[in-house]
């Protein structure tokens, strides 16, 4: 399967009302009026993501299926980890970029009630479908602001998938929720002190998320190379990752875009007030921040700056990738 990316800037989006058919599913907060923070904890080959599924009230309701998927929103930053054992710090940097990474959509009709033993690759439960995946996309990394550490301009990468015939992706009506996945590629030398420590690969990209608490359980997930999938409220990780969904339902009329009722998402808007995930302890822990099992390189938190006119210009610049066959 193929894609297109748009390059957007963090915008107000119109409310979603109960008619809406198609509209932005948002799980995270992230505004210019809410906490955000740059996640540092991961390595090269680790994994972050969001199950998109209902919500109280909001949400992916089963009303909604089938839907069709019209684009995927990830927004990533710009950092990175110094320091030595066992403290590390996690810095935005003002030179942002595009980085690579890989990102998977699959589709399922109930999610496990126990991650242990399920593979990097594989479905999390026998009826889990892959809906679409795509190696090496580059994603604009948003950067930090004049004071570094404590501002952060973010902006989202939209994708639009489509199947061979490129047609945008179509989810089945017994479907019950859309899981997302970002891989993390090789990064940079100097992008983490921490994962250089314990013997891993740099990343190339940071996540970014919300800073105030997990929307729900069970939503924002991490993979953390020998410890597995993690949920992020069993790590110490708080908040939703910066993924989004614009979908347009086939059935009946969904419900709205997130608990704020805004496609923006609970905050209201596109981007958010918050920080950076940087400390000393092991990410993939119970305490700490990201996903690694480097000593370290936890996160920062950052203030999100009102998005200006234009960070990045919306117009298509890149054309057709191929699907990741697995």
């Amino acid at each position: 399967m193929r894609f297109a990316i748009l390059f957007s800037t963090l915008i107000s989006l119109g409310v979603a009302t109960p008619a809406d058919a198609q509209r932005v599913v948002a799980q995270d907060t992230l505004s210019t009026a809410t906490p955000a923070a740059i996640t540092c904890g991961f390595c090269e080959g680790e994994r972050y993501g969001v199950i998109f599924r209902e919500l109280d009230p909001g949400g992916l309701q089963p009303a909604d299926f089938p839907l069709t998927i019209r684009s995927m929103r990830v927004a990533v930053a710009s950092a990175r980890v110094t320091g030595t054992a066992p403290s590390f710090t996690c810095e935005g940097l003002t030179i942002g970029g595009s980085a690579l990474a890989d990102l998977e959509l699959w589709a399922g009709t109930e999610l496990p009630g126990d991650l242990t033993d399920i593979g990097a690759d594989d479905p999390w439960t026998t009826g889990e479908e892959l809906l679409w995946a795509a190696a090496d996309v580059p994603l604009m990394k948003s950067t930090a602001g004049a004071d570094g550490a404590s501002e952060i301009e973010a902006g989202f990468n939209e994708l639009q998938p489509v199947d061979e015939m490129e047609m945008p992706i179509r989810v089945s009506a017994d479907a019950r929720y859309i899981r997302a996945v970002v891989r993390i590629q090789e990064g940079d030398a100097d992008a983490s002190a921490s994962c250089d420590a314990a013997g891993q690969n740099p990343p190339s990209i940071f996540p970014l998320r919300d800073n105030d608490g997990v929307i729900a359980d069970e939503r924002s997930f991490i993979y953390a190379g020998a410890s597995g999938w993690l949920w992020n409220e069993d790590v110490g990780i708080g908040g939703d990752w910066a993924i989004r969904l614009e979908v347009r339902s086939d059935g009946a009329p969904g419900s709205d875009a997130g608990p704020g009722g805004s496609d923006g998402g609970p905050g209201g808007t596109d981007a958010g007030p918050g920080g950076t995930d940087g400390g000393s302890v092991s990410d993939a822990g119970s305490a700490t921040d990201g996903g690694t099992t480097s000593p370290g390189g936890g996160g920062c938190s950052c203030q999100t700056l009102p998005s200006p006119g234009a960070v990045w210009p919306s117009v298509l610049l890149l054309a057709w990738l191929r699907r990741r066959v697995r």
